[in-house]
């Protein structure tokens, strides 16, 4: 039954879109349902049971009847327990089919000489077809879809309308007009429901392009250009709560803060895009060795910062040590050509009376102009003024 309905091309996207449409596909699957227990029910026993036992096609009718109901309420059970979209589609599907069987069926019955408006409209003349050509128009012309398909439909349907009222001057043959009816019926419901399904597409690609777009949008405002690790901006909007809450529950914090030793020059040596390539690279190294609580920011410049949560001053000196290191002996390079790099670090834990990351920021600061002052590539605490030199 996938040809009723258009899909996206993209496999995962499609799958994605029924599971988000899923609620509203069960409540329309319960709707149907329901509509086709009343509908069985009100022709099969009610007012609008008037077809005389006699009738050739009573039989045919009444067992119609029975198996919409049958298949109506199968329906209403499948659509409370079933979770797959593919499921709750293919029994709206057959339910549509035994539907619109039901009502040409119907609608090709003779109706009773003393029959009222109500129940003369769902029987088929020259003037129901007529109404039925106008309500055709309507469907394959004003909603969306592919057209030039509407347009055979609209053409066949047509063209049957032309030859059941030249053939049948007087009324119509009761085959016929129960073909007619059943095929109107169905290939307009069809196109109808295919031009809400597109609707539905175009909105839910529309909501997810807005939602990436807003996403990337996030990303830009959180993270640096040139590294991608966070900028100053949200560094401060993550370590401003992790302080609050280090305060509140105990736990250590800890900061290092660290900048690349003579960078200017490197940067003359070997252009900006060299000391570029020397700031990517050395991110992608360090990321590599912090945890995913860690945050690394580019706080300006070639000047960094790394805040960790439930790290006592000890461990963050240990891996403050390993960082550099690991920058010391990386191989950077741009364009095929070496680059030297090394990077000092400053390092500092939260206390009782810091009011703001402000502070944490500046006595590690410290700690990175001791290490600078004291020869660079060395890491160091310019609280107790401790400090780990290269090897």
């Amino acid at each position: 039954m996938e040809w009723l309905i258009p899909r996206f091309r993209d496999r995962d996207l499609e799958q994605a879109f029924q599971q988000a449409w899923l609620p509203d596909t069960r409540t329309a699957l319960l709707l149907l349902s329901i509509g086709g227990v009343c509908g069985a029910l009100a022709t099969m026993f009610g007012a609008w049971s008037h077809l005389p036992h006699d009738q050739p096609g009573y039989l045919p009718g009444q067992a119609l009847r029975v198996l919409l109901l049958t298949g109506s309420i199968a329906a209403i059970v499948i659509a409370l327990r079933a979770s797959r979209p593919d499921t709750l589609l293919h029994a709206a599907s057959l339910l549509l089919v035994l539907g619109c069987l039901t009502l040409a069926l119907r609608m090709a019955s003779p109706a009773p000489q003393d029959s009222a408006l109500l129940e003369a409209m769902f029987h088929v003349n020259r003037d129901g077809l007529t109404v039925i050509m106008v309500v055709a128009i309507a469907v394959l012309t004003l909603m969306m879809g592919h057209y030039a398909v509407n347009a055979v439909i609209f053409a066949l349907a047509l063209t049957a309308y032309l030859l059941i009222a030249n053939r049948w001057s007087d009324g119509l043959a009761n085959p016929m007009s129960l073909i007619y009816a059943f095929y109107t019926g169905f290939v307009f419901i069809l196109a109808l429901s295919h031009g809400i399904q597109r609707t539905r597409r175009h909105i839910y690609l529309a909501r997810e392009q807005l939602q990436e777009a807003n996403a990337r949008l996030h990303e830009i405002a959180i993270r640096d250009y040139l590294t991608g690790c966070f900028n100053r901006r949200h560094f401060y909007t993550l370590a401003e709560p992790e302080l609050a809450r280090a305060h509140r529950h105990g736990t250590p914090l800890s900061l290092l803060m660290f900048d690349f030793d003579h960078f200017k020059q490197v940067n003359d040596t070997y252009g900006h895009a060299g000391g570029d390539a020397v700031l990517q690279q050395a991110v992608e190294v360090i990321q590599e060795r912090l945890r995913i609580s860690d945050v690394l920011s580019r706080l300006g410049g070639e000047e960094f910062a790394v805040l960790l949560p439930e790290t006592e001053l000890e461990q963050a000196k240990q891996l403050a040590e390993r960082l550099r290191q690991a920058i010391a002996e990386h191989p950077f390079e741009h364009a095929g050509v070496p680059i030297p790099a090394t990077a000092s670090f400053g390092v500092a834990t939260a206390q009782p009376g810091d009011v703001s990351i402000d502070v944490l920021l500046g006595r590690a600061d410290l700690g990175l102009y001791l290490a600078k002052d004291r020869g660079r590539n060395r890491v160091c605490v310019a609280a107790t003024g401790t400090e780990s030199d290269a090897g």
